[in-house]
Protein backbone atom coordinates (compact mmCIF):
# COMPACT_ATOMS: atom_id res chain seq x y z
CA UNK A 1 0.00 0.00 0.00
CA UNK A 2 1.26 3.39 -0.51
CA UNK A 3 -0.17 6.45 1.27
CA UNK A 4 0.45 9.87 1.32
CA UNK A 5 0.72 11.76 4.14
CA UNK A 6 -0.77 14.88 5.22
CA UNK A 7 0.66 17.64 7.79
CA UNK A 8 -1.71 16.44 9.92
CA UNK A 9 -0.62 12.72 10.20
CA UNK A 10 2.63 13.77 10.17
CA UNK A 11 2.68 15.66 13.54
CA UNK A 12 0.58 12.38 14.21
CA UNK A 13 3.22 10.56 13.45
CA UNK A 14 6.15 12.49 15.22
CA UNK A 15 4.17 12.17 18.17
CA UNK A 16 4.02 8.24 18.34
CA UNK A 17 0.13 8.09 17.60
CA UNK A 18 -0.41 4.50 17.66
CA UNK A 19 -2.93 4.23 14.93
CA UNK A 20 -1.06 6.33 12.45
CA UNK A 21 2.45 4.44 13.38
CA UNK A 22 0.96 1.26 12.85
CA UNK A 23 -0.49 2.25 9.69
CA UNK A 24 2.85 3.78 7.96
CA UNK A 25 4.84 0.55 9.18
CA UNK A 26 2.10 -1.43 7.60
CA UNK A 27 2.65 0.43 3.72
CA UNK A 28 5.59 0.07 1.04
CA UNK A 29 5.58 3.38 0.29
CA UNK A 30 4.90 6.80 2.40
CA UNK A 31 5.13 9.57 0.28
CA UNK A 32 5.32 13.56 1.20
CA UNK A 33 3.37 16.04 -1.18
CA UNK A 34 5.56 18.91 -2.12
CA UNK A 35 2.59 20.95 -0.43
CA UNK A 36 3.22 19.37 3.02
CA UNK A 37 6.84 19.92 2.68
CA UNK A 38 6.67 23.76 2.26
CA UNK A 39 3.70 23.83 5.38
CA UNK A 40 6.37 21.93 7.15
CA UNK A 41 9.50 23.86 6.93
CA UNK A 42 7.78 27.44 6.63
CA UNK A 43 6.51 25.97 10.09
CA UNK A 44 9.92 25.25 11.18
CA UNK A 45 11.34 28.34 9.78
CA UNK A 46 8.79 30.16 11.72
CA UNK A 47 9.30 27.87 15.09
CA UNK A 48 12.93 28.27 14.97
CA UNK A 49 13.90 32.14 16.20
CA UNK A 50 11.81 31.01 19.01
CA UNK A 51 13.42 28.12 19.72
CA UNK A 52 16.93 29.83 19.86
CA UNK A 53 16.41 32.98 21.78
CA UNK A 54 14.45 30.85 24.44
CA UNK A 55 11.19 32.68 23.96
CA UNK A 56 7.79 30.88 24.22
CA UNK A 57 6.71 33.67 21.35
CA UNK A 58 3.80 34.49 23.87
CA UNK A 59 3.59 38.32 25.01
CA UNK A 60 1.72 39.50 27.60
Amino acid sequence: MRVALDTNRYVDLCKGVTATVALLESCEEVLLPFVVLGELRAGFAHDAPRRTSGSSGVSS
